[in-house]
Parts: structure tokens; C-alpha cells; sequence
């Protein structure tokens, strides 16, 4: 568990810092295969950083050792 908070509290900062989109943005595919949010309930996939109107999206990235904060 402490992986997952350490994870979480990094992401969490980065999103305060860039100042846009929503922590843990539930997606899915529409029909056509876009991304879209998920208020249905099905989940495909959930974002660290999500923002659909200007279409962007970050996953936070957390490699203890490594140089690799966000991606």
C-alpha cells in the first residue's frame, strides 16, 4: 500500500501543478472509438490526469529510482 499512496500523493502534486483536467478520470470507448467519460459505470480504463474537452490525458509514472516522475 505505501507504493499505491506514494503513487496517488505524486500524481495528486503534478495535477495541482499543471492546473488542469481531473484526477482518476473514468474513460470508455464510444461506438466509434473515441474516449469518453465513463458515467455508466462500464470502465475501460481509469486516467491519472484527464482532461476530454481539449483532449488530453497524463499517466503519472513512478519508478523509485529511476528519473521518470510523469509521462
Amino acid at each position: 500500500m505505501k507504493n499505491a499512496n506514494r503513487g496517488n500523493k505524486m500524481a495528486d502534486d503534478y495535477h495541482k501543478m499543471i492546473g488542469f483536467g481531473e484526477r482518476e478520470l473514468p474513460m470508455k470507448l464510444d461506438s466509434k472509438g473515441n474516449a469518453v467519460r465513463s458515467e455508466s459505470g462500464i470502465l475501460e480504463r481509469k486516467l491519472d490526469i484527464g482532461d476530454i474537452s481539449n483532449k488530453k490525458a497524463i499517466e503519472v509514472k513512478d519508478y523509485l529510482s529511476k528519473e521518470v516522475p510523469y509521462s
